[in-house]
């Protein structure tokens, strides 16, 4: 079997023709042999693969694609040159020494020939000299090793002054006020306190009933039996009550210290004196006193 058939190769007509072959062998199993379609199918394609290598092997087994290799063009060969006439015998002339070229990329032997180029090429360097001789320019020299110049340190900036504060002077002088002047430190002026004194009490309640000094906000059946031990009974008697008598009845409560000044007995007595107790039981759900 040739190489090529119409433009097709060994090897794939060899190919075609086996395909032929398992497909005519499927259609006869399956029809007159009475095989079932599925072995039938199996077979076509064993006797597909077996035929294809066995005629690639016997037909195709040598045919192998040329390699097409182009002829070799033709060397001239070289007219041979007429020798020359020898050269009458002579001494050699001595070859000056000549040093050795270092062989291109060895980095070890380039190295100087390279620096040696390098400072051969750059200028050498100008030393430029002062017109006049620095301060301790002549000790700095005379002096061994190096030596370096350092600016001196920056002075740091003043911080800026605290403007004093004015003083207000009261316009009449206040009572000890030159000798807390005179004392070091500061002073602070502070009011004395006023002078705590007992509020006036009464024996007994007025025309023999006391209110009912509960009605005020703070005062429970403790405190009522403290005020009347004071001689305490009526409203009246409270809403007339001075700062000292408050300062008095805050300091001698016992357990019950501050408690004139917290729930502000006076004013509560004088809102009760003004609208009626039950107008201030009112208010008094939201402290409007």
């Amino acid at each position: 079997m040739s190489n090529g058939t119409g433009g097709m190769g060994c090897r794939q007509l060899c190919w075609i023709v086996s395909a032929i072959v398992g497909v005519v062998a499927m259609f006869g199993l399956a029809g007159s042999g009475g095989w079932a379609v599925l072995p039938a199918v199996v077979a076509g394609i064993v006797i597909f693969a077996l035929a294809g290598l066995i005629l690639t092997y016997f037909f195709c087994g040598e045919a192998s694609a040329p390699v097409m290799s182009e002829p070799a063009a033709p060397v001239a060969s070289a007219a041979p040159k007429p020798a020359a006439a020898a050269p009458a015998a002579r001494e050699p002339a001595p070859e000056p020494a000549v040093a050795p070229t270092p062989a291109m990329g060895d980095p070890v032997a380039s190295a100087p020939v390279a620096e040696a180029a390098q400072q051969a090429a750059e200028p050498a360097p100008v030393l430029i000299k002062p017109s006049a001789a620095l301060p301790g320019q002549d000790e700095l020299a005379a002096a061994k090793g190096d030596w370096k110049y350092v600016a001196p340190a920056k002075e740091a900036a003043p911080k800026p002054k605290a403007k004093p504060q004015a003083q207000v002077k009261p316009s009449a002088p206040l009572k000890g006020q030159e000798e807390l002047a005179a004392a070091k430190g500061d002073w602070k002026y502070q009011p004395e306190p006023a002078a705590a004194t007992k509020p006036a009490g009464l024996a007994a309640p007025r025309g023999g009933t006391a209110d009912n000094l509960r009605v005020i906000e703070g005062v429970g059946a403790k405190l009522e039996e403290l005020l009347n031990s004071h001689g305490i009974w009526h409203y009246d008697q409270i809403a007339g009550w001075s700062d000292a008598d408050v300062a008095w009845m805050d300091a001698n409560l016992p357990r019950f210290k501050g408690r004139v000044t917290r729930d502000k007995w006076v004013a509560q007595a004088k809102l009760i004196g003004e609208v009626g107790v039950e107008e201030f039981l009112v208010r008094a759900k939201t402290n409007d006193y």
